[in-house]
């Protein structure tokens, strides 16, 4: 574990470190409250440096965390979104709405500047076209389903009495060929 170690040197850790470390804690689905709030002020420190990569890394993995960090994203990084948010790619879209979503369901934030709102929700379109489709074909999707394990599936149907799963990334959402989750998938 490398979490206790990391605790004691954070201040030594660059923007991209940062980054990454939590990002990867996140990913693997290693929860370490103690880890993401003794990282809040080193991170907090690094704002003005973080790529849109960076920022979106650490806004998701602070999410699926559930570790509230007011003193980290507050307006510095607002400010900083807008300024770069022409440079944000698909994936950190992705991560900065699910993170917004987050926010504003969880935490009673406001969540993303309006600004990068439309960008970031823009990502999530494919999504939204599936469900479309199924709505065109006379099925009743419910859509980001918490099912009982705690994964979240994008879409579920009744085919023939039988209640079906639809997840539109699948691949995505489980760690190289395994099936093992992602935390972003939980």
């Amino acid at each position: 574990n490398v979490a206790k170690p990391a605790i004691q040197r954070k201040d030594d850790f660059t923007s991209q470190a940062v980054s990454n470390l939590l990002c990867a804690y996140a990913t693997m689905g290693i929860i370490d409250k103690q880890l993401f709030s003794s990282f809040v002020p080193s991170a907090a420190k690094l704002v003005n440096i973080y790529t849109n990569q960076d920022i979106a890394n650490i806004a998701w993995a602070y999410a699926v965390a559930d570790v509230d960090a007011p003193t980290l994203f507050n307006e510095r990084v607002t400010k900083k979104c807008i300024e770069k948010k022409d440079g944000f790619e698909v994936e950190a879209l992705t991560q900065l709405y699910q993170w917004h979503l987050w926010l504003t369901k969880e935490k009673s934030n406001s969540g993303l500047p309006v600004e990068l709102l439309d960008r970031s929700y823009e990502a999530f379109k494919l999504q939204d076209e599936v469900v479309s489709q199924l709505k065109s074909l006379d099925f009743d999707p419910q859509e980001e389903v918490l099912i009982n394990s705690g994964y979240r599936i994008d879409a579920i149907v009744e085919v023939n009495g039988k209640t079906v799963a639809v997840e539109v990334d699948g691949p995505s959402h489980f760690i190289g060929e395994s099936r093992s989750p992602l935390a972003r998938t939980i």
